[in-house]
C-alpha cells in the first residue's frame, strides 16, 4: 500500500508525506513503512520498522474519522507514537486494514468486533 498521508509533527503542524508499505525489499531493514518528501523521492524522511508496531487504532472519533495512530513498542528516533491523517475516512480504513497485521496488541474495539465474530478490516 503506498499514498498520501498528513503527519502530525512534534509541533502539531500536519506536514503531507507520501508513505509506503515495503515488504521484505533489498534494503534490508524487512518489513517496515517508510515516508518520503513526495513520490519521486528516492531517500526516505523517516522509517517505521512494523516489527516496533505496537498499536494501530484510530486517533480521533470525529465526523471525519481519517486520523489514526500507530503506537511503537519503544522510543523509535524519540517517538513513542505517529499521528496520521488520511484524506478520506475510506483511505484511512484502507490503511488500518493493512496496517494492523503489523501490530502486536489488538485495540478494544479490534477485540470487541472480533469477540461478535467479525473480521478485521483488511486491505
Amino acid at each position: 500500500l503506498e499514498g498520501w498521508l498528513e503527519k502530525r509533527s512534534k509541533l502539531g503542524l500536519w506536514q503531507k508525506r507520501y508513505f509506503r508499505v515495503l515488504v521484505d525489499d533489498e534494503s534490508k531493514l524487512g518489513n517496515h513503512i517508510a515516508y518520503f518528501e513526495n513520490t519521486t523521492s528516492l531517500t526516505p524522511k523517516g522509517i517505521i520498522p512494523s516489527d516496533e508496531i505496537n498499536l494501530v487504532e484510530m486517533y480521533e472519533y470525529s465526523k471525519q474519522n481519517r486520523t489514526f495512530r500507530i503506537t511503537m513498542t519503544n522510543d523509535h528516533n524519540g517517538k513513542n507514537s505517529y499521528i496520521l491523517r488520511a484524506p478520506s475516512p475510506d483511505i484511512c480504513l484502507k490503511w488500518l486494514g493493512a496496517l494492523k497485521p503489523f501490530a502486536q496488541t489488538l485495540s478494544s474495539t479490534d477485540l470487541s468486533a472480533w469477540g461478535k465474530g467479525r473480521r478485521l478490516l483488511s486491505a
